[in-house]
């Protein structure tokens, strides 16, 4: 059964969705906090998520149940390798997952990520280096990056 529960980090609200000790949704939001208890797997995942925006965790220990295409799941790989600090430009894991023709499928497959920060599609910019796309606002992923040390030389927003 899938469980939502929602708390505050300093990034604002997020809502992760469970399902039988398996993160299937990280997202921002803006809903109310839970005020019930959560379960033992969601106050793991909730440990972990709020190490990370604090800046003290740089790496995630939760099983996850990702649904996907087989194309979006060879993204979400090549996207779940960039290391923490870095970014890579569309372009660049367009020609990893099959080359220059697949850079809009691969926005596309960012844009459907339900798994934000685990799967960090924050990391993705754009080939000038502007910070482009990102469900879960650019201000949230400017932020990210700032936190992970790795905002590109040109900060700038499309």
């Amino acid at each position: 059964m899938n469980e939502e529960y929602t708390f505050e980090t300093a990034f604002g609200a997020v809502e992760i969705q469970t399902n039988d000790n398996q993160l299937s949704g990280l997202q921002f939001c803006d809903h109310e906090i839970d005020l019930t208890i959560p379960s033992s797997f969601q106050k793991r995942c909730i440990h972990q998520i709020t190490e990370y925006l604090n800046g003290q965790r740089t790496e995630f220990d939760l099983d996850v149940a990702i649904h996907c295409t087989p194309f979006q799941q060879r993204v979400y790989q090549e996207v779940m390798a960039i290391p923490f600090g870095k970014t890579i430009t569309y372009a660049e894991l367009a020609e990893k997952c099959g080359g220059s023709k697949h850079t809009r499928a691969v926005a596309r497959a960012n844009a459907t990520n339900t798994l934000l920060i685990l799967i960090p599609c924050h990391r993705v910019i754009g080939s000038d280096g502007i910070l482009t796309g990102y469900a879960g606002g650019l201000a949230k992923k400017k932020r990210l990056l700032q936190m992970e040390g790795a905002l590109p030389q040109l900060d700038l927003f499309a």
